[in-house]
């Protein structure tokens, strides 16, 4: 699966291209989901990962309760996902993808204040 940085109709699983689209705004674990599909979800933890004291368990709870994914600044392959470690804390996460199932997370801290908002937005800007 590979994400795009155009979408070329609604934000989320594309049926046209059967593409995860920039900027999905899901129910909490949906993106798991679409992003695996029946494949178990690979992770690569890059040590920078853990600068801010966050665990890999911490990590992988946050990929599991996603609320927010996107392109981060439109850089092309950094997506920033939001979601809640095992206390339920918010959490920022910055990842790249690798092939169908596979991501390379490099950047994992509670949730800056800036980022607040996309908690709760329903809709693409």
């Amino acid at each position: 699966m590979v994400l795009q940085n155009e979408p070329h109709g609604n934000a989320g699983l594309c049926v046209a291209c059967e593409n995860l689209h920039t900027s999905v705004y899901l129910a909490q674990g949906e993106f798991v989901q679409l992003f695996m599909g029946e494949a178990e979800l690979e992770f690569i933890f890059r040590d920078t990962a853990f600068r801010h004291n966050l665990s890999e368990a911490d990590i992988r709870h946050a990929f599991e309760t996603c609320c927010h994914v996107g392109l981060y600044q439109d850089r092309t392959n950094v997506y920033l996902l939001l979601g809640f470690d095992k206390n339920a804390n918010p959490v920022e996460i910055l990842y790249n993808e690798f092939g169908d199932n596979c991501v390379n997370v490099f950047h994992a801290m509670h949730c800056q204040k800036k980022f607040f908002y996309l908690f709760n937005q329903e809709e693409m800007p």
